[in-house]
Protein backbone atom coordinates (compact mmCIF):
# COMPACT_ATOMS: atom_id res chain seq x y z
CA UNK A 1 0.00 0.00 0.00
CA UNK A 2 1.31 3.53 -0.69
CA UNK A 3 -0.31 6.41 0.80
CA UNK A 4 0.49 10.63 0.59
CA UNK A 5 -1.05 13.39 1.45
CA UNK A 6 -1.57 16.59 -0.98
CA UNK A 7 -2.04 19.52 0.47
CA UNK A 8 -4.07 21.59 -1.66
CA UNK A 9 -7.67 22.70 -2.19
CA UNK A 10 -9.60 20.06 -3.71
CA UNK A 11 -10.91 21.16 -6.98
CA UNK A 12 -13.05 19.03 -9.11
CA UNK A 13 -12.89 17.47 -12.60
CA UNK A 14 -15.07 20.06 -15.14
CA UNK A 15 -16.95 18.14 -17.64
CA UNK A 16 -16.02 18.62 -21.25
CA UNK A 17 -16.76 21.39 -23.56
CA UNK A 18 -17.84 21.67 -27.13
CA UNK A 19 -16.33 23.84 -29.31
CA UNK A 20 -18.80 25.87 -31.86
CA UNK A 21 -18.99 25.24 -35.15
CA UNK A 22 -17.89 21.59 -35.09
CA UNK A 23 -14.43 22.49 -33.30
CA UNK A 24 -14.06 19.69 -31.15
CA UNK A 25 -13.77 19.00 -27.95
CA UNK A 26 -11.60 20.17 -25.00
CA UNK A 27 -11.18 20.47 -21.29
CA UNK A 28 -11.74 24.08 -19.17
CA UNK A 29 -9.11 24.58 -17.80
CA UNK A 30 -8.49 26.51 -14.32
CA UNK A 31 -8.21 25.82 -10.34
CA UNK A 32 -8.49 22.58 -11.08
CA UNK A 33 -5.05 22.54 -13.12
CA UNK A 34 -3.25 24.13 -10.37
CA UNK A 35 -4.91 21.05 -7.93
CA UNK A 36 -4.14 18.16 -10.76
CA UNK A 37 -0.12 19.85 -10.66
CA UNK A 38 0.13 19.45 -6.90
CA UNK A 39 -0.67 15.99 -6.79
CA UNK A 40 1.40 14.94 -9.62
CA UNK A 41 4.40 17.19 -8.14
CA UNK A 42 3.65 14.88 -4.71
CA UNK A 43 3.02 11.42 -6.68
CA UNK A 44 6.31 12.35 -8.44
CA UNK A 45 8.15 12.73 -5.42
CA UNK A 46 6.70 9.33 -3.69
CA UNK A 47 6.83 6.86 -6.85
CA UNK A 48 10.42 8.44 -7.53
CA UNK A 49 12.46 5.81 -9.11
CA UNK A 50 8.80 3.67 -9.56
CA UNK A 51 7.38 2.37 -12.90
CA UNK A 52 3.71 3.08 -13.29
CA UNK A 53 1.62 0.10 -11.57
CA UNK A 54 0.67 -2.36 -14.76
CA UNK A 55 -2.48 -3.81 -14.02
CA UNK A 56 -5.66 -3.54 -11.89
CA UNK A 57 -5.29 -0.75 -8.72
CA UNK A 58 -7.40 0.38 -5.59
CA UNK A 59 -7.44 3.73 -5.10
CA UNK A 60 -9.07 5.12 -2.14
CA UNK A 61 -9.34 8.64 -1.42
CA UNK A 62 -10.19 10.96 1.29
CA UNK A 63 -10.31 14.51 0.68
CA UNK A 64 -10.40 17.19 2.76
CA UNK A 65 -12.19 20.58 2.69
CA UNK A 66 -11.04 23.65 3.76
CA UNK A 67 -13.02 25.04 6.88
CA UNK A 68 -15.51 28.00 6.21
CA UNK A 69 -14.95 31.15 8.73
CA UNK A 70 -18.74 30.35 10.28
CA UNK A 71 -17.29 26.39 11.23
CA UNK A 72 -14.04 28.00 12.98
CA UNK A 73 -14.24 28.37 16.88
CA UNK A 74 -11.83 29.23 19.80
CA UNK A 75 -13.17 26.86 22.32
CA UNK A 76 -14.97 23.82 21.09
CA UNK A 77 -13.50 21.20 19.42
CA UNK A 78 -13.40 21.25 15.54
CA UNK A 79 -13.22 17.61 14.73
CA UNK A 80 -13.82 15.96 10.75
CA UNK A 81 -17.66 16.67 9.68
CA UNK A 82 -18.77 15.50 6.62
CA UNK A 83 -19.13 17.44 3.55
CA UNK A 84 -22.43 16.77 2.00
CA UNK A 85 -21.97 19.71 -0.62
CA UNK A 86 -20.88 20.51 -3.78
CA UNK A 87 -18.00 19.61 -5.42
CA UNK A 88 -19.48 16.35 -6.28
CA UNK A 89 -17.06 13.71 -5.09
CA UNK A 90 -17.00 11.89 -8.23
CA UNK A 91 -15.64 14.77 -9.93
CA UNK A 92 -13.15 14.88 -7.52
CA UNK A 93 -12.05 11.75 -8.15
CA UNK A 94 -12.09 12.42 -11.92
CA UNK A 95 -9.46 15.12 -11.22
CA UNK A 96 -7.10 12.89 -9.19
CA UNK A 97 -7.11 9.64 -11.21
CA UNK A 98 -6.36 11.80 -14.29
CA UNK A 99 -3.45 13.40 -12.63
CA UNK A 100 -2.01 10.09 -11.44
CA UNK A 101 -1.97 8.96 -14.93
CA UNK A 102 1.73 8.07 -15.78
CA UNK A 103 2.73 8.53 -12.70
CA UNK A 104 1.09 5.88 -10.46
CA UNK A 105 -0.44 3.94 -12.76
CA UNK A 106 0.00 3.74 -16.90
CA UNK A 107 -3.68 4.46 -17.77
CA UNK A 108 -6.73 5.70 -15.04
CA UNK A 109 -9.06 3.18 -16.83
CA UNK A 110 -6.64 0.51 -14.43
CA UNK A 111 -8.43 2.08 -11.06
CA UNK A 112 -11.21 -1.14 -10.30
CA UNK A 113 -11.25 -0.63 -7.04
CA UNK A 114 -11.64 2.26 -4.30
CA UNK A 115 -13.73 4.79 -1.73
CA UNK A 116 -14.11 8.36 -2.30
CA UNK A 117 -14.85 10.23 1.27
CA UNK A 118 -15.66 13.95 1.26
CA UNK A 119 -14.97 15.71 5.06
CA UNK A 120 -14.47 19.34 6.20
CA UNK A 121 -10.75 19.36 7.39
CA UNK A 122 -10.65 19.16 10.95
CA UNK A 123 -9.71 22.85 13.24
CA UNK A 124 -5.54 21.13 12.74
CA UNK A 125 -6.19 19.89 9.25
CA UNK A 126 -5.03 21.61 6.11
CA UNK A 127 -7.35 20.75 3.08
CA UNK A 128 -6.29 18.52 0.71
CA UNK A 129 -6.78 14.53 -0.65
CA UNK A 130 -5.43 11.59 1.28
CA UNK A 131 -4.56 9.18 -1.74
CA UNK A 132 -4.18 5.53 -0.81
CA UNK A 133 -3.06 2.90 -4.14
CA UNK A 134 -2.35 -0.58 -3.62
CA UNK A 135 -1.72 -2.92 -6.73
CA UNK A 136 -4.56 -6.10 -7.17
CA UNK A 137 -2.78 -8.82 -8.62
CA UNK A 138 0.37 -9.65 -9.57
CA UNK A 139 1.80 -7.49 -11.83
CA UNK A 140 3.46 -4.28 -10.68
CA UNK A 141 5.98 -2.25 -12.76
CA UNK A 142 7.61 -1.73 -9.12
Amino acid sequence: MIEFFVESTPQPQPRARSRKGGGGVYNPSGPVDTFKMMVRLKAGQVFAGRRPIVGPVACSLVFLMPRTQGQMWKRKPMPRIPHAKKPDRDNLDKAVLDALKGIAWVDDAQVCDGRITKWTAAGNEPAGVEIYIQSIGERSGN
